[in-house]
């Protein structure tokens, strides 16, 4: 598969960081093709700087 047939991944995060669903999720992205990783809201402290971040404005604040 192309690196132009590769998808970007974008999830969409509320603030918590204890986000057991989101860490599996990431885990199991070694296995499928992709190019970047993308989080749009909240970021927790334990995701990686490989990951990027898309600011977005959630209850009153950005994060």
């Amino acid at each position: 598969m192309g690196d132009g047939e590769r998808p970007d991944i974008v999830y969409v995060v509320r603030p918590w960081n204890q986000n057991e669903q989101l860490r599996y999720s990431l885990r199991t992205l070694a296995n499928l093709p992709h190019r970047r990783v993308w989080i749009a809201g909240y970021c927790p402290t334990w995701v990686g700087p490989d990951v990027g971040r898309i600011p977005v404005a959630q209850a009153g604040i950005t994060v």
